[in-house]
């Protein structure tokens, strides 16, 4: 146990404030204390294959997101079907070869559509260079898609990721910034009626 607990703690301090945003860490503190249990979890896992070539990628992602929660359970291939239809050259004028695309998400909840735009456009070699940059309320959220691009996205051609939290619509962390892109979910299962006013003063202001 004294073992596991120095393993998680050589991690980089960044990916240990994300592992304590999403619980991971009390987790950790609980399983250290308790040999049983981690030789039972560590029993558990090591009798899975979870090789690439066995599970790919879209379903480790479904696997480790939360299906029971209506704001971001957007299946992974739904996202990968979404960034195929925004992409297609077909729809567009941009000149990917010679551009720096900016891709936004303005609630990016588990980040399938941002890691699916990232995995589309690499594999695809269509852009020269892109940005992806996002905004999402719930912070175990954004922790969560976090960790998802440290372990799924490999992309040379990632210039930056600019991941914010905060509500889009009522403190928009980016009013001045412009996008060639936005791919998004609309958070279905939240409610706005404690910022009812804000979205409605900004809809008559329209693109001012």
């Amino acid at each position: 146990s004294d073992a596991f607990v120095m393993y998680v703690e050589s991690f980089d301090l960044e990916i240990q404030i994300l592992l304590d945003k999403i619980g991971f860490m009390n987790l950790m503190t609980k399983m250290a204390s308790d040999d049983r249990m981690l030789k039972d979890l560590y029993s558990v896992f090591s009798q899975i294959n979870l090789s690439p070539n066995v599970v790919s990628d879209s379903e480790l992602v479904d696997a480790i997101k939360d299906p029971t929660d209506a704001e971001f359970s957007t299946p992974y291939d739904v996202s990968q079907l979404l960034t195929s239809l925004v992409f297609s050259t077909k729809n567009h004028n941009i000149d990917f070869s010679n551009s720096n695309i900016k891709i936004y998400d303005p609630c990016y909840g588990s980040g399938g559509s941002i890691i699916s735009a990232g995995n589309y456009l690499e594999s695809r070699a269509i852009a020269k260079s892109f940005e992806i940059i996002g905004q999402e309320l719930n912070e175990a959220t954004a922790a969560i898609t976090k960790l998802l691009i440290l372990l799924f996205s490999h992309n040379k051609c990632v210039n930056s990721i600019l991941l914010s939290t905060g509500n889009t619509l009522s403190e928009d962390k980016f009013p001045k910034e412009r996008f060639d892109f936005m791919l998004a979910f609309p958070p279905w299962g939240a409610s706005y009626k404690n910022i009812k006013d804000i979205i409605s003063d900004e809809s008559k202001r329209g693109s001012q």
